[in-house]
C-alpha cells in the first residue's frame, strides 16, 4: 500500500500504517462517503495462503456477528489487487496495558467498573456461544467516555457451528501464556468459562499492575498455570475489598468447574463496585460527564446497600 490509496473509491489510507502484532497490516483511513475515520485491516501479502485466508474472514464474520456496543462495528470487506481487507470502527482509546503501565494499579471503583463491562460483553457473546480466548489487557480498549472494547476476534470460536470452529494451529497459539486457561494449555475443549479466566487475570493485571503469573520462562508460568492459582490480589494490595479477590481467585481456578457458573454472576459482584471513578490523569480527565452514563449501565450501589444491576435485557434487578 501507498499513502493515499483509494479502496473502492471510497476509503482513503492515511500516511502510515499502524503499529500491530497481527496476521496483516492496519492503517487508519477516512470514509469519504460518510465522512468519518475508519480502521483498515489487510492481510499480510506476504504471508497468504487458502488458511490465512480464511482465517481473516472467519475473524471478520465472528466480530460482525457479535452485536454489541463493546465490540468494534465491522462496517465492510474488500480486495485490493488480490489482497484481502476489512473496514472497521475506529476506536479512539488506550489498551488497559498500556493505561496500567502509565497509571500503575487502577482504582478500585474502576477495575469493577471496566470488568463489569467486560462481563456483559462476555454475556453477549455466550448468547450466541461464541468463546473469544484470547481476553487479556493488550485486547481491551478503554475510550475517553469509559466505554470498554473487546478487541480481536483471531482465536474465537462457536463451537457448535462448523463454519466457524474450524481453525488450525500452524503455526499460531492457542491463547497467551499467563492469560489463556489451563484448558487451553491441554488442548482440552474450551467454553464460556474459558473466557472468565481471560477476564479473571485481567482483573488481577489491573489491580495489582503485574500479570497474575510473572515467571522467569514461558515454561515455568505454563506449569504454575496449570497447577496453582497465583497468589491473591490482597496479599499484593491489601486493601483490595474481599468480595472482590474471592471473585478473582474463583475466576483464576485452575478447574473450569470451580469458577463462577456464567458472567452474569461476575457483572452482578463487579456492578456493585463500580461506585467510585476518580479521574484518570491524561486519560479521563472529567468523569462527571459520559462516563456516569456509562456507569448507569454496569450498576450502581444505592444507598440503602442492596446492588442496581441492569441485565442485558435491559431489566433492572435489585439484588439485596
Amino acid at each position: 500500500m501507498v499513502t493515499g490509496t483509494s479502496l473502492k473509491d471510497r476509503y482513503r489510507l492515511s500516511r502510515f500504517p499502524l503499529p500491530h502484532n497481527g496476521m496483516g497490516k492496519v492503517w487508519t483511513a477516512q470514509d469519504t462517503l460518510l465522512d468519518r475515520p475508519v480502521i483498515v485491516k489487510f492481510v499480510n501479502a506476504a504471508m497468504m495462503d487458502a488458511d490465512l485466508l480464511r482465517r481473516f474472514r472467519r475473524e471478520a464474520l465472528l466480530t460482525a456477528r457479535l452485536d454489541h456496543p463493546g465490540v468494534p462495528a465491522v462496517y465492510d470487506l474488500g480486495e485490493h489487487e488480490g489482497v484481502p481487507y476489512v473496514v472497521l470502527q475506529k476506536i479512539d482509546g488506550i489498551t488497559l496495558t498500556d493505561l496500567v503501565a502509565e497509571q500503575g494499579p487502577l482504582p478500585i471503583g474502576w477495575v469493577a467498573f471496566i470488568g463489569a463491562q467486560i462481563s456483559s460483553i462476555l454475556l453477549a457473546a455466550r448468547d450466541i456461544g461464541l468463546v473469544h480466548r484470547d481476553i487479556k489487557p493488550s485486547n481491551i480498549m478503554l475510550q475517553r467516555s469509559g466505554a470498554v472494547k473487546v478487541l480481536d476476534f483471531g482465536l474465537a470460536v462457536l463451537p457448535d457451528d462448523e463454519r466457524y470452529s474450524r481453525i488450525t494451529q500452524t503455526g499460531q497459539s492457542l491463547g497467551t501464556v499467563g492469560y489463556m486457561a489451563p484448558e487451553q494449555i491441554l488442548g482440552a475443549p474450551t467454553d464460556h468459562r474459558t473466557d472468565l479466566y481471560g477476564l479473571g487475570a485481567t482483573l488481577y493485571d489491573m489491580l495489582t499492575a503485574r500479570p497474575p503469573f510473572d515467571d522467569p520462562t514461558t515454561i515455568t508460568t505454563l506449569r504454575n498455570q496449570l497447577d496453582n492459582p497465583p497468589p491473591r490480589p490482597a496479599q499484593v494490595r491489601p486493601e483490595t475489598p474481599s468480595v472482590l479477590d474471592d471473585l478473582v481467585h474463583a475466576l483464576l481456578a485452575v478447574q473450569p468447574e470451580d469458577r463462577p457458573a456464567n458472567a452474569d454472576d461476575v457483572y452482578a459482584v463487579l456492578a456493585s463496585l463500580a461506585d467510585d471513578l476518580p479521574p484518570i490523569p491524561g486519560v479521563l480527565d472529567d468523569t462527571a460527564g459520559p462516563v456516569q452514563t456509562y456507569a448507569a449501565i454496569v450498576g450502581r450501589v444505592p444507598p440503602d446497600g442492596r446492588s442496581t444491576v441492569i441485565s442485558p435485557a435491559g431489566h433492572t434487578e435489585i439484588n439485596a
